[in-house]
């Protein structure tokens, strides 16, 4: 699978409490892993929980390696590249291929400050991410101002997050209209059912209902669920999907909840 189908398949919010670590596995870097970065990020903590560093290793042979990159990638609260100089070949700088590949998949689907990028050298970077920020620590000369630099961009990093997040929830708050805002309530309490269109007076209905429906769905703020598996026999497959859709019924996905929650204080209920 390529990383852009499996990219499509996660959800842009929440995100799991994992940093995932883009890093070689070069023995030279062993030292920052285990007295740098691991530490640093478990000290750094969210809503009262701390954050799990996690890394791939790439020389595992598996077919599902990529695909566990990736998941980590679309999953992972932030992602941490240590970008170093891996060694000079006739007279030019060599990173680390495979790091370089992961921060390209996280910069095509993640925002800004969600990934953080760190080296220890002083080299010449490829022109096409010179004038990306990456953090300058010295993690075997300074371990103890390395983990104290890595901590604090975390926590910098988290911050800004919150503050954009709550931006976006706002903004969406800020684009509910009555009916809108309405069936999100409904959806809270588990009322929400697929419209069914028997009567002239139930496409009425309908015609506001549906409309709706879709445009929450589109804002990621409901999601359809689809009704307990059952089989029909030969003389009834007509109607199966008839059944079916009148038995769906719409709930809300995290960032729902998160909206309703931020409506509902705004209001007063």
């Amino acid at each position: 699978m390529y990383p852009s189908q499996l990219l499509s398949l996660f959800p842009a919010f929440p995100r799991d409490d994992r940093v995932f670590v883009a890093m070689s596995f070069d023995p030279r870097f062993d030292g920052r892993w285990k007295n740098v970065l691991e530490p640093a990020i478990r000290s750094t903590s969210l809503t009262g929980r701390p954050l799990v560093p996690f890394r791939v290793d790439a020389r595992r042979v598996s077919d599902s390696i990529l695909t566990e990159i990736v998941t980590a990638i679309a999953n992972a609260r932030l992602i941490l590249a240590d970008v170093t100089t891996i060694h000079i070949l006739d007279g030019r700088v060599a990173r680390n291929a495979n790091v370089f590949y992961e921060v390209g998949l996280a910069h095509a689907v993640r925002l800004p400050e969600e990934v953080l990028l760190f080296r220890s050298d002083r080299d010449e970077m490829a022109f096409d991410i010179a004038n990306v920020r990456v953090n300058p620590y010295d993690p075997d000369g300074k371990p103890v101002e390395a983990k104290r630099l890595v901590s604090d961009t975390i926590s910098d990093a988290l911050r800004e997050l919150d503050l954009r997040r709550s931006l976006t929830v706002q903004r969406t708050v800020d684009r509910l209209d009555g009916e809108a805002l309405e069936v999100l309530v409904m959806a809270a309490r588990g009322q929400v059912k697929q419209p069914v269109i028997r009567t002239l007076g139930d496409f009425r209905q309908s015609a506001l209902r549906v409309p709706v429906l879709h445009r929450l769905i589109e804002m990621g703020l409901l999601r359809p669920t689809m009704p307990p598996y059952s089989t029909y026999p030969p003389d009834q497959r007509a109607t199966a999907l008839t059944n079916v859709k009148q038995k769906m019924a719409y709930v809300l996905t995290d960032f729902g909840q998160v909206v309703i929650q931020e409506a509902k204080t705004r209001l007063g209920l």
